[in-house]
């Protein structure tokens, strides 16, 4: 009996020692393989790489960490072709905090992340991991504590193998100090670890696809308009070192973009969007008030732009297209996770929608963040509205109907203002002089410059009553500046005074006023002088005499009393009493004084409207009169 006693008991001891050690190996064998049906590390790597394809998103998880947990006030990126390292003057709360920043999960910190902030841009504390997991396969994060600095690495690699990111902090080289010195002064010119506490670089190296000028214009443009001033005031410092590592002059290839404000001074309405949770658990999105708990609130709010914003939004962008600015800009606090407007499948053909801007605010909160979809690393996309509540699709889909009509009518209403500034301008148009019709004209002019635009402007074709009104004005302007300046003509023939030493029946005849001039002797300008000019062949004939010494007014030649040499005596007459004909050298003399006298009495009457082409011809005659003249 006993025999069989200690048989059953040793068969039930083998029989357990089989099951434990089946059901050991078994769970071995899981832990091994699928790790307890959960996703292994190498898969989690794998799996968010291919998610996540955005070569931008990742710099704006790092940039969130700077701004919101180190509170910095300026920021620099440096894009190489094999790394990226990222700068900025913000701190860390402690060396605890520092060196567990890479592990996802931080025992007794998570209340740091979960805070219920409406500006709080880091939330999940995951962001940093995986957007460097995205990047590259290292990373290395330098600090300033009170004067030393201290680094933390992460190895994507080793992460794989081990499923461990482990807390580290370590201490730094001498030549790891001055590499990170000379990062720092950079951003901050007289950068010392003693002077300034604080400063952070991270440094991304082995690179998943390595960085061309593609990936330095896309990251430029991801930057510009992340921010918006009420979340940071930070300005980005992007150094574009992909030809030239650490070139002589730092600032080669150096681009800022700083937050701005994006409706450029637009005019911005808006509506406030309430979110309820309902009795039976559902959550609601309703623009009026309502007894349910209220969850939170956001807000919508759209401007349209004028010309000149739209010229200053193109200028910052750098869109080529007003379609490309089409649609839901999605702010959560203050940082923009659309990146790009987004249209979420609403009608935008055919012109809809264009000149409308919309940006809808969003707290950093939990309840906006399951609403929104918003993840680990904020950003939307088109894919996002197929998940929205039904509730708020459906105020997004009327607002945007409602903001279409709204462009439309803003349109009009502008046109039909303008048609009327103009009509009523008109009434006034007799208060005008000639000199205030001439300045009112010029700024009517840059009115319309202004405002014209085929695709954007307040007038977009010559035609229709806007136009024609501004055309109206425009041409009474030009009649009142005629008018007066026929006015002035007539009024200056009228005041010009008879000749003071006129006597009726004593006029003067050709004759006696050439014999008079006989007296004087006109001395040729000099035949060989090529450089005589025009000017001063006038002026030495009028200072000699106000009329033209053998020039009729009609420009023949009558007489001359150029003196000629013969034998040593001088003849002013032949035998018969009369003026011997001038010689070919006095006759070409006397034209050139002709033409220098009528050249400087058309300029006296025309002083600015034909100077230059007066100038021009004198020269041109004087010159055929010197050629002419070395021939004898």
């Amino acid at each position: 009996m006993k025999i069989i006693k200690i048989r059953l008991l040793m068969n039930s001891l083998a029989q357990n020692s089989v099951t434990q050690t089946t059901t050991t190996t078994t769970m071995a064998a899981a832990n091994n393989n699928n790790n307890n049906g959960r996703t292994t590390s190498k898969q989690e790597v794998i799996h968010l790489r291919a998610n996540q394809p955005s070569r931008e998103a990742p710099f704006g998880e790092l940039w969130d960490n700077e701004i919101c947990w180190g509170g910095c006030s300026q920021l620099a990126t440096i894009l190489t072709k094999s790394s990226v390292v990222l700068m900025g003057d913000g701190t860390f709360a402690s060396e605890d905090a520092f060196a567990t920043m890479w592990q996802k999960t931080k025992t007794g910190l998570e209340e740091r992340y979960n805070t219920d902030s409406n500006s709080l841009l880091g939330k999940y504390d995951q962001g940093a991991t995986d957007s460097v997991t995205v990047l590259g396969n290292k990373a290395t994060t330098f600090h300033n504590f009170n004067g030393v600095v201290k680094k933390t690495v992460y190895d994507v690699g080793a992460y794989q193998r081990s499923g461990v990111i482990p807390e580290n902090i370590q201490d730094v080289s001498p030549q790891e100090v001055e590499d990170f010195l000379a990062h720092m002064k950079l951003l901050i010119a007289d950068y010392s670890l003693d002077s300034f506490p604080g400063g952070t670089m991270i440094k991304v190296e082995s690179l998943c696809r390595q960085n061309t000028q593609s990936t330095f214009d896309k990251v430029v443009k991801f930057a510009k308009g992340l921010y918006r001033p009420v979340c940071t005031s930070a300005p980005i410092h992007m150094h574009n070192w992909l030809h030239q590592e650490w070139p002589e002059d730092t600032s080669t290839g150096l681009v800022t973009v700083s937050p701005i404000d994006i409706t450029f001074g637009a005019e911005v309405f808006s509506v406030t969007v309430n979110v309820y949770q309902l009795e039976n658990g559902d959550v609601c999105h309703s623009v009026t008030p309502a007894a349910d708990e209220k969850l939170g609130e956001y807000t919508i709010n759209w401007w349209f732009p004028n010309k000149q914003q739209k010229l200053a939004e193109k200028a910052f962008y750098g869109h080529t297209s007003d379609s490309e600015r089409v649609g839901f800009d999605v702010f959560r606090g203050g940082r923009n996770i659309t990146h790009t407007p987004k249209t979420w499948g609403l009608p935008t053909g055919q012109d809809r929608a264009r000149g409308i801007r919309i940006a809808v605010e969003v707290p950093a909160s939990d309840w906006a963040d399951k609403e929104f979809g918003i993840g680990t690393q904020k950003i939307l996309t088109n894919d996002s509205w197929s998940h929205f509540n039904e509730t708020m699709v459906d105020i997004f889909t009327e607002k945007f109907k409602d903001l279409q009509a709204h462009c439309t009518r803003a349109h009009k209403n502008a046109q039909k203002r303008w048609q009327k500034k103009y009509e009523t301008k008109l009434t006034n148009i007799n208060n005008f002089t000639k000199e205030s019709a001439e300045e009112e004209l010029g700024v009517i002019g840059q009115d319309f410059n202004d405002s014209f635009d085929k695709e954007d402007g307040i007038i977009k074709k010559r035609t229709g009553n806007a136009y024609k009104a501004w055309k109206n004005y425009r041409d009474a302007l030009l009649a009142k500046i005629a008018e007066s300046s026929s006015e002035e003509e007539e009024e200056e023939e009228e005041e010009e005074d008879p000749d003071p030493d006129y006597v009726p029946g004593e006029e003067e005849t050709d004759y006696e006023s050439d014999e008079d001039e006989l007296e004087e002797e006109v001395v040729p300008p000099n035949p060989g002088d090529d450089n005589l000019s025009l000017s001063q062949a006038a002026t030495d004939i009028i200072e000699n005499d106000d009329t033209l010494t053998g020039v009729a007014n009609n420009g023949n030649v009558v007489s001359s009393n150029v003196m000629e040499e013969d034998g040593g005596e001088s003849k002013t007459s032949s035998d018969d009493g009369l003026a011997p004909p001038p010689s070919h050298e006095d006759l070409i003399a006397e034209i050139q004084a002709g033409v220098g006298e009528l050249i400087a009495r058309m300029k006296e009457s025309h002083p600015e409207s034909c100077s230059s082409f007066l100038d021009s011809y004198g020269s041109s005659m004087l010159e055929m009169c010197n050629v002419e003249l070395n021939k004898y």
